[in-house]
């Protein structure tokens, strides 16, 4: 399986592209067919803009910073044209504190537990949205992805 982002503008570089997020097996020389997701842990963030004028001239930095987001997952037993098999929507809000290291605000991640409808998926997509009107595309972070590979071909 691949971390992908949908439309891949070039497929022999590794640079993402704008889009949703996906976990997928349909890619040239896959050998998974399928697999199960169970759950993962997600933060939203916003990249806001401060001036620093504390020494000397002013600066201007851009900061991460914990952002309210709906993140939405798609599963799809088959090509993404055909449309979502099921489908999960996780609000994070985010008790925001600051990093006793950095001094940045920081955030703990959400637990999302994905429903039974997320077997035998061949892609997950995740799309995170906002009603803040300072951001329009939230930066999610995703960690500790647990999945069972469940139809696979040996090498």
């Amino acid at each position: 399986m691949e971390l992908i982002r949908y439309p891949v503008s070039d497929p022999s570089s590794n640079a993402l592209s704008p889009g949703p997020a996906s976990i997928s097996t349909i890619y040239n020389g896959s050998h998974v067919q399928s697999f199960d997701l169970y759950d993962f842990y997600f933060g939203c963030l916003s990249f806001v803009n401060i001036i620093d004028t504390i020494i000397g001239p002013p600066t201007e930095h851009t900061v991460p910073t914990p952002a309210n987001c709906t993140l939405t997952v798609h599963g799809y037993h088959g090509e993404r044209e055909n449309g979502p098999a099921t489908s999960a929507k996780f609000d994070y809000i985010p008790i925001v504190g600051e990093n006793s290291h950095t001094g940045a605000a920081s955030a703990p991640m959400m637990h999302a537990i994905l429903p039974a409808g997320f077997k035998h998926v061949k892609t997950v997509s995740f799309n995170a949205t906002t009603a803040a009107p300072y951001l329009t595309d939230p930066g999610v972070y995703v960690d500790n992805v647990s999945y069972m590979v469940r139809n696979w071909t040996r090498y």
